[in-house]
């Protein structure tokens, strides 16, 4: 499957959020894991391992989430805008 029915499918799935779909998370979720991982990555030996430090490289390099408001408070999208790419 490509990266970008991959990306779709994900962003279908984030769109019917879990009260349409039990295989969904919602975006709070998504975000609690990102920053789980990230916060693991930092502290582990793992930080050594070529991707994990582009993760963190990823993470550090000014990314700025943006929440905005569509319809509803359950109706949330996440839109992600970066410094120069």
């Amino acid at each position: 499957m490509s990266a970008k029915v991959r990306l779709k499918r994900l962003e279908q799935l984030l769109l019917d959020g879990p009260q349409r779909n039990e295989a969904a998370v919602s975006v709070e979720t998504l975000l609690d894991v990102l920053l789980c991982l990230y916060t693991e990555c930092t502290s582990s030996t793992l930080r050594r391992d070529k991707y994990v430090s582009e993760f963190l490289e990823w993470g550090e390099c000014g990314h700025h989430w943006h929440w905005a408001k569509v319809s509803s408070l359950s109706n949330v999208t996440l839109q992600m805008q970066t410094d120069g790419y």
